[in-house]
């Protein structure tokens, strides 16, 4: 048997595993940056806030996999193929049923979107046919991934999801030179790439496994199958409430304001998420040691310092200073108080769903019951929800955004608590977690605040400003960060908390 690391050189492991996945994904957030920008630039602003809530609207399809993705990874993690296999047939069968019916739904919502504008209405119906495809083609990828990601090949999922960035990069480019500003031309390059992600995710995960099922099927112990809806059952809950949270946004706003404002906001918005989504998936190389128990301690301590402390020191960073370059981005269409205002919340927002993020995977993946995570999931979304729908009629942006900080607050609080009982943490255990991360996005901050002035005189000084910042805050994390987590005396990562070192 393998001797698993520990201590230092253990934990060192896991920080090298976390970078080395971020950075495999800059290929793909590079595209997707230049396809937002190609498109911003392009369509006029209220297509570009049509194509925020097409985008979001497609996105969501993959829920319809019933949350039984979960099964698939938790089978994945124990290293049980049988089960596994099972497990990627039966969540075909959601997938093959009630995502086309989920997307005939969404469809016919979207025909009442447009604003009045028989012109704009024609395009994001005609739109919405392609984008809602390409929606069920990639939901149906989603119990693949979650089977490359557990089996510890995250880097497959990347090199897939770089494959789609170019693709749709290559679609707009060349689209929108020939056909001229019509939602068309990004709708059929979304399709197209998810056609290509799926493709490139079924070969990965047939090379891991031969024998991994193609077509939906039930299995034939009942006990098995009702065994893993109710573990489904969790991991939907978490995924409808981290829909409510975070990507119904630009569909309530749509309600109350005009899809000009709904570009303005989902360019703030793009910002956030395109770091934010960047920092996570460097995290998938993590599941298989947040699924055992006798490695989840180190990995959620490093884990929660490095991934919640990327993301505080570079949100701190552009919070306050980053609107020049956002205009630089995508033009006039973040000119506005608007995208200032939603890019300052929504990067709080981020910074505390971050603080989340590991101890909500360790509870999923390795806990009693993953309804440890679901519970606080649905409760944070349940408080953002109202917040959004009852405010946003009078206080616009501030609601729908601020609803968002709040909601994610009350996520966090109760997911820690139900993960400081798993891991056996106290309250110097929590602290030292998120001592990293709160010193380097305070750095981070203060840094930009002194900087705010210099930073408003165009793109470059609003660039050096955010990157003197995240310098700033990088240093004081990484330095906490070794001094509490990777100095000698340190806790060995799989040990009890608080044990020393041996």
């Amino acid at each position: 048997m393998t001797a698993r690391p520990s201590g230092r050189s253990g934990e060192r492991r896991v920080l090298v595993e976390l970078l080395a996945g971020g950075g495999r994904q800059v290929a793909a957030m590079v595209a997707g940056l230049v396809v937002y920008t190609v498109m911003a630039r392009w369509l006029k602003a209220e297509k570009l806030g049509a194509w925020s809530l097409l985008g979001t609207i497609s996105f969501q399809l993959a829920i319809a996999d019933l949350g039984l993705t979960t099964a698939v990874q938790r089978a994945a993690v124990a290293a049980d193929e049988a089960r596994a296999r099972r497990a990627v047939a039966l969540a075909l069968v959601p997938l093959c049923t009630l995502g086309p019916l989920a997307a005939g739904a969404s469809y016919l919502w979207f025909l009442g979107v447009g604003g009045g504008s028989a012109e704009l209405q024609a395009d994001i119906s005609r739109a919405a046919v392609l984008v809602l495809l390409g929606g069920v083609v990639s939901a149906l990828g989603t119990p693949y991934r979650g089977y490359i990601m557990a089996r510890g090949r995250a880097n497959a999922v990347a090199y897939a999801r770089t494959a789609q960035a170019f693709t749709h990069l290559l679609v707009v480019a060349l689209g929108f030179a020939i056909s001229g500003r019509t939602l068309m031309v990004p709708s059929a390059g979304l399709l197209l790439a998810s056609v290509i992600e799926l493709a490139i995710t079924l070969r990965v995960a047939r090379s891991i496994d031969p024998l991994l099922p193609l077509r939906p099927g039930i299995p034939r112990d009942r006990a098995e199958m009702w065994g893993a809806l109710r573990e489904g059952s969790a991991s939907l809950v978490i995924s409808v409430s981290t829909m409510l949270a975070v990507r119904v946004d630009a569909v309530v706003l749509s309600r109350v304001a005009p899809l000009a404002i709904v570009a303005s906001y989902g360019v703030a918005s793009r910002a956030v998420e395109m770091i934010y989504m960047l920092t996570k998936q460097a995290t998938a190389v993590l599941q298989p040691r947040l699924g055992d128990p006798a490695r989840r301690e180190g990995a959620v301590r490093v884990g929660t310092g490095v991934f919640c402390g990327v993301i505080a020191v570079s949100m701190g960073s552009i919070a306050l200073n980053a609107q020049p370059l956002l205009v630089a981005w995508v033009g006039a269409v973040a000119d506005n108080d608007v995208t200032a205002t939603v890019l300052a919340i929504l990067a709080l927002a981020s910074i505390v769903t971050a603080s989340e993020e590991m101890a909500g995977a360790t509870l999923t993946l390795s806990g009693r019951t993953a309804w440890a995570t679901a519970v606080p999931a649905a409760i944070g979304a349940a408080v953002n929800l109202s917040i959004s729908v009852l405010g946003s009629p009078r206080y616009g942006i501030w609601a729908v955004a601020g609803s968002t900080v709040v909601g994610s607050l009350v996520k966090t609080t109760l997911a820690w608590i139900n993960a400081s009982r798993l891991l056996g943490y106290g309250a110097r255990d929590v602290a030292r977690a998120f001592a990293p991360p709160l010193g380097g996005g305070l750095a981070s901050l203060a840094t930009s605040w002194a900087l705010r002035g210099p930073a408003r005189a165009g793109a470059l000084a609003s660039a050096a400003s955010c990157a003197a910042a995240a310098l700033a805050g990088a240093v004081i994390c990484g330095a906490l960060l070794w001094w509490l987590s990777l100095r000698p005396g340190a806790a060995p990562a799989g040990a009890p908390a608080g044990a020393p070192a041996s």
